[in-house]
């Protein structure tokens, strides 16, 4: 073998192992390339999951708050319901109470020896004979003995309050069936 046919032996040997070397690099730079690829699809159906999670979760809060929203805004009107049967009602008992002080008067003076009674300003001038001090009630009376031991409340606010107490479950039946 001559020097010729050595030096093509080696080129092409050498042409040989740089093509399989150039294969091997790019059947690397593939697998790495894909290995990148799917870290990236991987990466990116995680943040997918992630926001579509997070968007669950604001959706969800929307959804209670709005829930929670309508609820508070029925009870306020509830309430405001209760309020104005509650106003009526004392509507009522003002608008006839005026015929009612003397009776509650008496009544007290069967239980106790009344020394002195508290009124609503505006009813003072309906009694005589007993000494009368103004409360801030809005109707009926409050009588005490002399000494001031004892009271009797006959106040059509304390009326009121204990009839509304007994029936408040009746009264949110009829109102909210």
């Amino acid at each position: 073998m001559g020097l010729e046919e050595l030096k093509l032996k080696i080129e092409k040997e050498t042409e040989g192992d740089a093509l399989r070397i150039e294969d091997e690099g790019r059947a690397e730079a593939k697998r790495i390339l894909d290995a990148a690829k799917a870290e990236v699809q991987k990466i990116k159906s995680a943040f997918q999951e992630e926001t579509k999670d997070i968007l669950a979760k604001i959706e969800q809060k929307a959804v209670t708050d709005a829930q929670f929203e309508a609820k508070r805004a029925v009870m306020l009107k509830k309430k405001e319901m209760l309020e104005e049967v509650l106003q009526q009602a004392k509507d009522a008992l003002r608008s006839k109470h005026k015929s009612k002080l003397k009776t509650l008067l008496d009544k007290a003076k069967s239980n106790i020896d009344v020394g002195a009674i508290y009124v609503n300003p505006s009813d003072k001038k309906q009694f005589s004979g007993v000494t009368v001090k103004e409360a801030p009630i809005f109707g009926g009376l409050i009588a005490e003995t002399p000494d001031g031991n004892v009271r009797v409340d006959y106040s059509f606010d304390s009326f009121l309050d204990q009839v509304w107490q007994e029936n408040i479950s009746q009264i949110v039946g009829k109102l909210f069936k």
